[in-house]
């Protein structure tokens, strides 16, 4: 994960609940961090890394039609 270079030597204060408002200095995040920042909205700043794509796979078997029961609702006499 590397900063992107519009961000660098920039400072962001996040404003938390509890702790109220905390300046963060750009340059002097830590990597092991990284999911800290994302949940607080930071993700933006850092190079996205290559992706992964989804492999699919058709099924050995082809899946046979299953009878679906349909139940009636019935009134109970009062």
């Amino acid at each position: 994960m590397q900063i992107k270079d519009e961000f660098k030597g920039k400072t962001v204060v996040i404003y938390n609940s509890i702790l109220g408002n905390q300046n963060v200095i750009i340059d002097q995040m830590l990597p092991k961090h990284y999911e800290w920042y994302s949940r607080n909205g930071l993700a933006h700043i850092f190079e996205a890394e290559a992706a992964i794509k989804p492999t699919f796979e058709k099924p050995d078997k082809e899946i046979e039609d299953v009878p679906v029961l349909i139940v009636k609702k019935t009134r109970t006499k009062k």
